[in-house]
């Protein structure tokens, strides 16, 4: 039986969501807060979030990829991450999700609504960012797991630390006020192995601790 559905989040899992349920026959829309597709691959210097300027993926491209979208051959095993958003822009357009796609739309809100059953969406809509609500027999949250920092408060780490202290989500690329320094990253995932990799050749010294 076909269904209205929303889709919210434009990034990599968005988009594979978004075209299944075309496939399968369903009305679907796409809520997209920022002003394009593709989610963390989306470098933004000022921003925090997403990813450094030097990123790359842990994973090849002899599987980072849609079963039914390969990325293009010519590509290296492990692309920079703006050959990425490429890719994604790409697998869009081929699909034609665009059109299904509303950028700059927030949702603020998804509540459970019981007569009739379905899902009530409270969204900023634009750059003015006028509210509307829209209705869908179902949502597909697509926002992924690092839309939102998770800010440590293990105090014992920070006890008596009088200097600069910069979560991973605003790290962008090793800066003038970080050479030659002390650095401390604290963490064991790739966010931090890749911060610790980038400014070990950068700092005086930097050190890896894993919590």
């Amino acid at each position: 039986m076909s269904q209205k559905i929303a889709v919210i989040g434009a990034g990599w899992s968005g988009l594979l969501a978004l075209k299944t349920f075309i496939a399968d026959g369903h009305t679907v829309e796409c809520f997209e807060k920022s002003e394009q597709l593709g989610g963390v691959w989306v470098y933004r210097e000022s921003t925090p979030g997403g990813v450094f300027r030097s990123t790359i993926p842990t994973s090849s491209k002899c599987y980072l990829h849609a079963s039914d979208y390969p990325l293009p051959s010519e590509l290296p095993y492990y692309p920079h991450h703006s050959e990425i958003l490429t890719y994604l822009q790409s697998y869009a357009r081929n699909f034609e999700l665009e059109k299904h796609i509303r950028t700059n739309h927030t949702v603020m809100r998804a509540r459970k609504k019981s007569n009739p059953s379905g899902w009530e969406l409270l969204v900023q809509c634009g750059s003015e960012g006028k509210l509307e609500k829209f209705y869908f027999d179902a949502i597909a949250v697509c926002t992924g797991q690092l839309s939102t920092k998770i800010d440590p408060t293990d105090e014992e780490i920070y006890q008596g630390f009088t200097g600069q202290k910069l979560h991973s989500s605003s790290y962008k690329f090793p800066t003038e006020e970080m050479q030659g320094q002390r650095i401390l990253i604290v963490g064991g995932g790739e966010s931090a192995s890749d911060i610790a990799t980038e400014l070990c050749t950068w700092a005086k010294d930097a050190y890896l601790r894993y919590p």
